[in-house]
């Protein structure tokens, strides 16, 4: 259990990191930079508040259903060429917040 605990606190504070770096981008953002933000908080959020329900978040498993989540969107057409490859480029540089 302590564990589990603890994996949950250092989910909960990657997530932090991640909020913080993509308030710290809007401030002096473009268009582009917006939506990217915006779009990859949503399914990050999403992907956590569904392993928080389960009781299962933790870095990799928020880490693998946000690609999932991403992946099932790109898929579905919600996102442009460029749009797939901003948005992709800015969670990998997220994914480096874990550390």
């Amino acid at each position: 259990m302590t564990v589990q605990i603890n994996q949950q606190e250092q989910a909960q504070a990657f997530i932090t990191r991640i909020e913080a770096q993509l308030d710290d981008m809007v401030s002096e953002a473009d268009a582009d930079t917006l939506f990217t933000s915006g779009y990859l908080r949503g399914h990050i959020m999403l992907a956590a508040g569904y392993l928080e329900m389960e009781e299962k978040l933790n870095i990799d498993q928020l880490i693998e259903n946000t690609n999932q989540s991403l992946q099932q969107a790109i898929e579905a057409g919600e996102l442009d060429d460029k749009d797939s490859v901003l948005v992709n480029r800015l969670w990998t540089d997220l994914q480096q917040l874990k550390a």
